[in-house]
């Protein structure tokens, strides 16, 4: 490895618990206000080359962080698994 050269990948993983009611505890004015918050925190702290969010599953709280998160983790995987 060449001097100064830095091979790692930083890799962050988040139970996001970003559910609804009647599924979830939140409403959904707290679940967006969460993704909002989420998004905030993660943009602050730009260290991570790859951030894994699970429990994503109101989906306007998951095009909060789309939206937002796209310009500096332009590669996605929108939905992963069966779709209820």
């Amino acid at each position: 490895m060449s001097k100064g050269t830095d091979h790692r990948v930083r890799l962050l993983t988040i139970n996001a618990q970003l559910m609804s009611f009647p599924e979830g505890l939140l409403n959904p004015g707290e679940v967006t206000l969460r993704a909002h918050k989420l998004a905030n925190a993660l943009l602050n702290d730009r260290s991570q080359d790859i951030i894994c969010l699970n429990e994503v599953f109101f989906e306007e709280a998951r095009q909060i962080l789309v939206s937002r998160l796209s310009s500096e983790w332009p590669f996605q995987a929108k939905k992963l698994g069966p779709v209820r």
